[in-house]
């Protein structure tokens, strides 16, 4: 068993679940990459809990602006071409220009 399986397996095992478990599999269950049965109760230690629901929204937030921020615009070509020699001279590469 790996130990990503172990972890899940020590969550499955619990009989309460609390804010540090459901800050610990967040991620997971946001990618749905958990059982359903521990879905679940990390869903309804949510509905439960003011403190974590600060925590998801804060989260879902840093994830939109992030998605913001990141998106390429194109730059102009002149730019592009100096950047390509700039990194094919300093760092040893092959960018095409």
């Amino acid at each position: 068993m790996n130990k990503y399986n172990l972890k899940l397996t020590s969550y499955l095992e619990k009989q309460y679940i609390n804010c540090d478990d459901f800050k610990d599999l967040y991620s997971e269950l946001r990618d749905q990459e958990i059982p359903l049965s521990l879905a679940g109760r990390l869903e309804q230690h949510f509905d439960e809990c003011n403190e974590c629901q600060t925590l998801a929204r804060d989260i879902e937030m840093v994830i939109e602006e992030a998605k913001y921020c990141f998106q390429v615009s194109e730059m102009p070509s002149g730019v592009r071409t100096r950047l390509h020699q700039k990194l094919n001279q300093e760092l040893g590469l092959n960018l095409e220009c």
